[in-house]
């Protein structure tokens, strides 16, 4: 349920302690569930970059064209 509709719904419980006590409940397991998320993906990109830097694609690249770019001129 989502909070706007909760305080127009109950107006009266949003002073309440326990139903404080429950949103931080749920705000707290939401935020946990995100940092997960952050840090599964930072862990991924982490080893996709290291991927990539070890396959020397760019150095390759960037002599390739450097090639194409001297028979030019």
């Amino acid at each position: 349920m989502n909070f706007n509709n909760f305080s127009d719904e109950y107006p009266d419980l949003r002073e309440d302690d326990e139903t404080k006590n429950e949103l931080h409940q749920r705000t707290d397991v939401i935020s946990d569930e995100l940092w997960e998320i952050v840090e599964d993906r930072k862990e991924h990109n982490i080893e996709e970059r290291k991927r990539v830097m070890e396959s020397k694609t760019v150095e390759f690249t960037q002599e390739f064209l450097t090639t194409c770019a001297k028979q030019l001129m």
